[in-house]
């Protein structure tokens, strides 16, 4: 049997396949500094666990043997994820420099963080920037709290400033690989504040597209974005949840003190768009399989 960490009930599959003598693989991504006690109960019974990054094993490996541990990596298919000529452009940003982030609009992706980090800096470099998020508003399903992003652009005064998809995508399939490739080569950067990652496919799969990141120094991902990033810090001290895990914190003025450097370095652009092409070829599905 196969089961994922992303649907219920985590702690009675195991039980279960126990129970009918099933093996069974556990699939999961490992975003925290630290696990809690009933995530970890859900894999104790499980034959193998697979983990697509070595910051994620190297955590699991601290409560289950080694042996029973899989380094199963992410990969990128370069038929939709490479460079274009000419670079597709958002409407009516022909002259600006977009900084953009895709992530869900979950907790665990800090967009306050970057949007405050946008809205810090210099007006006129500000002027000159737009800011696309691809993803939704708000979660309209069952599932995790999630920030209101109409809101927090409002009370940050950046309406006009901040771009969104509109309503093209299927609510449920999203948008295609090809279309997702375009919209990648759109950017100027992008930029992946978050409190943690299992892996962080849009960082791999914008670098295929030779796209700069910035990203959060944290978890899995500067094993993803290697030397084809800039980094912003995190807070030293990590924040608990109540379900017993640990996150990351992203610095604002770090993002932002990057972000600005992104903008105003042409040569560090081009730097890290062949470091970012470099470091997203050590990545493909052939070798996940």
């Amino acid at each position: 049997a196969y089961a994922s960490n992303w649907f219920p009930p985590y702690n009675q599959v195991s039980s279960i396949c126990a129970s009918m003598n099933v093996p069974l693989l556990w699939y999961v991504t490992i975003e925290f500094a630290r696990l809690s006690m009933g995530y970890l109960e859900s894999l104790v019974g499980a034959n193998m666990v697979a983990t697509p990054s070595s910051f994620g094993k190297a955590l699991l490996c601290q409560h289950i043997p080694e042996s029973r541990v899989k380094l199963v990596s992410h990969g990128v298919d370069r038929r939709y994820y490479r460079p274009l000529e000419p670079r597709p452009r958002f409407e009516g940003t022909e002259d600006r420099f977009v900084f953009g982030m895709v992530a869900r609009p979950t907790l665990r992706k800090e967009f306050p963080v970057l949007l405050k980090a946008f809205t810090r800096l210099p007006e006129a470099v500000r002027d000159k920037c737009r800011l696309y998020l691809h993803t939704m508003p708000f979660e309209e399903t069952v599932g995790p709290p999630s920030w209101n992003l109409p809101m927090l652009i409002l009370q940050l005064g950046l309406a006009g400033k901040v771009l969104m998809p509109g309503q093209k995508a299927s609510k449920w399939w999203g948008y295609s690989e090809a279309e997702m490739g375009r919209i990648l080569n759109t950017l100027d950067c992008h930029v992946l504040c978050s409190s943690g990652e299992g892996f962080g496919l849009p960082v791999l799969e914008s670098m295929a597209c030779g796209v700069p990141n910035i990203v959060s120094r944290n978890t899995a991902l500067p094993e993803v974005a290697g030397n084809g990033a800039l980094y912003a810090e995190c807070w030293e001290d990590t924040l608990s949840t109540s379900e017993g895990f640990e996150l990351f914190t992203t610095i604002v003025d770090s993002a932002r003190e990057q972000m600005l450097r992104m903008f105003e370095d042409e040569k560090l652009r081009k730097e890290l768009k062949d470091k970012a092409l470099e470091q997203a070829s050590k990545f493909t599905w052939e070798k996940a399989v």
